[in-house]
């Protein structure tokens, strides 16, 4: 997603679908982000370590994982075939990820709820 479409709405929280697998972790399905997940964005929440962000990446915005570690703050992809670790600072973070919502299997096609 470019960066100009992230910021164009004054939302402060908005739903974002998850399209590419750089944060689908192999080893830990549960705690990462798949294709077709959505995700509720807080632009106005203070980004923690370990907080699942998005990062501007010069004119994109990219799903990343959040380390702060001696007070530098590293944003990575979970999926390895990503390597891609940036250095960053508190201006980089537009938005916290707040929720995640999937459906119950990867491999499902659809959930009913009645």
């Amino acid at each position: 997603m470019t960066k100009d479409d992230f910021l164009s709405t004054d939302l402060t929280k908005q739903w974002l679908r998850v399209v590419s697998d750089s944060m689908a972790n192999p080893n830990n399905v549960r705690d990462s982000c798949h294709p077709g997940d959505l995700l509720s964005i807080d632009r106005n929440r203070k980004a923690a370590d370990g907080d699942f962000v998005m990062v501007d990446v010069g004119d994109m915005v990219s799903l990343m994982e959040l380390n702060i570690k001696d007070g530098k703050c590293i944003a990575r992809y979970l999926n390895p075939a990503y390597p891609n670790v940036l250095t960053i600072d508190d201006s980089c973070v537009l938005g916290v990820v707040s929720m995640v919502g999937r459906r119950r299997s990867l491999d499902q096609k659809e959930v009913c709820h009645a």
